[in-house]
């Protein structure tokens, strides 16, 4: 079911069956339950992904608990924030950077239970011990069997933008993306395809919440565990995933570690060589992990056409995905194969629309949010009649493809009175090989700037090359 990687502990993988996932599930839902805990309750999950989170989460879940995953990277103040927004009873804490400074967040009142160490890490003070609760207590026999209308998780916005917003989730979300893939699994990620995963964007996030846990329950798959950072790029290689989700960023940094082994102009001849430029092409997936990938999908925001066609080049056709918390992560995808396509057409099922006067995305989908928790004032805000308010701003174009041209709010005037929208200008920026990352500003100015952050193998450069290059672009 799930292996683990821990090479500080020089341990090798750890191999949990689902057998043994089941039974550790069901000591610790039996461990809350003798805590006082009930159905309907909340519990809190804080730590990075590893495989005792998602025991955790079908711990809570058996119980017929409500789990509420935090951002495990939170200051003290953001967690008592979030805690006392979500009202948890208990709160599992695992693999951090530093919980001590951390802890001052979690209320006296909340149960702490501390996941195992890993690598040379220690389990965190003032806490109960998973491994001790599972020898106290026998497996919980009867496991709660949820309907459709009662609450799955609440999955908290980062915040950036105000108070965070608490999307509350039903156990019909997860049911309707199974039932979608059932009736269409040309749209669907599990047949077949999810043999291996690697999860390594944070699992309290809902792309990677439906993309890895829920696939790989529904598809039975092995879910491997990426251990930092730094291991990111060998924890790929080892795990081979035939399913692939990432965000722009990484596809900008794995672009990075190929062209700074083979210039760009120097890979892109011999890839057009017939027999030569095949094998190349096979050899650098493999290098890079995804040789065995047969879905690969990107999302949060938009990939660059230069991205596109430069994995494409490689083999590796990358399809969007395009969603939020609030609709549970998906409401349209692109064809394999259909280039210049956006993010692709609605799913079956979901409806896209855009708002008559402003273009905003509305999205209305089987498997979105009901509401925010406890906050019907921002939740009659998003949600009017039946449709998520998106904030993005997007085109249908001949085909049917959505295309996402950027924010809302976004949006800003020069002090020469010109409509500016930041999102079209950074993507035609973004797409050059040597920019990290870019954000167009200039409110109020007479013309709207770059600010940009340039690649590792731009940084190398000779000044004069570099600033030729940026005036050219």
């Amino acid at each position: 079911f799930m292996r683990q990687a821990d090479s500080a502990a020089r341990t090798g993988y750890r191999d949990v069956t689902f057998r043994e996932a089941d039974e550790q599930a069901r000591r610790i839902a039996a461990a809350l339950y003798a805590r006082g805990l009930r159905r309907g309750d909340r519990v809190g999950i804080l730590s990075k992904n590893c495989w005792h989170w998602i025991v955790a989460d079908l711990a809570i879940l058996m119980l017929g608990a409500v789990s509420v995953p935090y951002y495990p990277t939170l200051s003290a103040l953001e967690l008592r924030e979030v805690i006392n927004l979500s009202e948890i009873k208990a709160l599992f804490v695992g693999k951090l950077d530093d919980f001590a400074a951390q802890a001052p967040g979690v209320p006296a009142a909340v149960i702490k239970i501390a996941f195992p160490a890993y690598g040379s890490a220690r389990e965190p003070a003032d806490c109960e011990r998973w491994d001790a609760l599972l020898v106290a207590h026998s497996p919980l026999l009867a496991a709660h069997e949820p309907q459709p209308d009662e609450i799955f998780t609440i999955l908290y916005t980062s915040g950036t933008t105000g108070t965070p917003k608490g999307a509350v989730l039903r156990y019909a979300s997860p049911l309707a993306l199974a039932q979608l893939e059932a009736a269409h699994p040309v749209y669907g990620i599990f047949q077949g395809n999810a043999a291996r995963v690697l999860s390594y964007l944070p699992l309290n996030h809902v792309a990677e919440r439906f993309a890895t846990e829920i696939t790989g329950i529904l598809a039975g798959s092995t879910i491997y565990f990426a251990e930092s950072v730094e291991r990111f790029a060998h924890n790929l290689r080892e795990a081979q995933p035939s399913m692939f989700f990432a965000v722009p960023r990484i596809w900008t940094k794995l672009r990075e570690g190929i062209t700074a082994r083979i210039p760009e102009h120097v890979l892109m001849r011999l890839l057009a060589l017939p027999l030569l430029g095949a094998l190349l092409a096979r050899t650098l997936r493999k290098q890079l992990g995804l040789g065995a990938a047969r879905l690969v999908l990107s999302g949060a925001a938009p990939l660059s056409a230069e991205l596109h066609a430069f994995f494409a080049k490689l083999g590796i056709h990358i399809q969007e995905v395009y969603g939020m918390t609030e609709v549970g992560g998906a409401a349209t995808v692109s064809a394999r194969a259909e280039r210049d396509a956006g993010v692709g057409r609605p799913l079956p099922t979901a409806e896209v629309r855009l708002a008559p006067e402003t273009d905003e995305i509305l999205i209305r989908a089987p498997w979105m949010m009901t509401e925010y928790f406890r906050d019907p004032e921002r939740t009659a805000q998003v949600l009017q009649h039946g449709f998520v308010h998106s904030g993005d701003r997007g085109r249908f174009d001949a085909r049917g493809n959505l295309h996402v041209i950027g924010r809302i709010n976004d949006t800003f005037k020069t002090s020469k009175g010109k409509f500016v929208v930041p999102a079209q200008a950074e993507a035609s920026i973004a797409g050059w090989a040597q920019i990290d990352q870019v954000l167009v500003t200039g409110r109020g100015l007479p013309q709207p700037i770059a600010l940009v952050s340039l690649s590792q193998a731009a940084q190398a450069q000779p000044r004069e090359q570099l600033q030729a290059e940026l005036e050219q672009l």
